[in-house]
């Protein structure tokens, strides 16, 4: 069986050193994921056992957060639901832009 092979030295199985490295290798991989499906398997067993932190009869949990709706001022940002942003702005004439003296 498996569990034979780890008390074996298995540093010389084969002659060939590069066929030796590549059952290492296999038995490396399949013992990783041994230990990986027995992790597995326990949280599945320990999700039946207990069950979800849910009450009974809902399925799924979504939490929605509702902004206050008021007026928009200057200044003000937004955005879009397809991910546009910009910031309220007003517009003027030419004239009542402000400006420094020099330029």
């Amino acid at each position: 069986s498996i569990k034979n092979y780890r008390n074996i030295i298995s540093n010389r199985w084969i002659k060939n050193n590069y066929k030796n490295y590549l059952v290492l290798k296999i038995l490396k991989n399949y013992f990783f994921l041994k230990k990986k499906l027995k992790i597995k398997l326990i949280l599945k067993k320990n999700n039946i056992l207990i069950g979800d932190e849910l009450p009974t009869g809902i399925i799924k949990l979504a939490k929605v957060f509702i902004a206050k709706k008021r007026k928009l001022k200057v200044g003000d940002k937004m955005s879009g639901r397809h991910g546009n942003k910009g910031i309220v702005a007003r517009i003027v004439r030419e004239e009542d832009m402000p400006y420094l003296e020099d330029g």
